[in-house]
């Protein structure tokens, strides 16, 4: 597993209501090609197409703690845990 965010880069905010972002320097951004939110069981929440600098919206989930796993084509580059307020 690579890690996509160093300490260049990391989700924000968190916790978070509305929206979060992935900041992280561009070599390793380019290398997200999705976004899969799980709940706290591994539950498929949402799934999407990644963008450089995208909000990834937030305000329908309940809150929880949530986890979105960074995807290149093949393989999770990393796995992170977020709140939800």
């Amino acid at each position: 597993t690579q890690d996509v965010t160093s300490s260049r880069g990391y989700l924000f905010p968190n916790p978070a209501s509305d929206f979060i972002k992935i900041n992280g320097d561009n070599e390793s951004l380019s290398k997200i090609k999705s976004v899969l939110i799980t709940n706290s069981i591994g539950q498929e929440i949402k799934s999407l197409n990644y963008r450089q600098n995208m909000d990834i919206n937030i305000n329908d989930l309940p809150a929880a703690v949530y986890y979105i796993l960074l995807k290149s084509e093949n393989e999770i580059l990393k796995n992170i845990s977020f709140i939800k307020n």
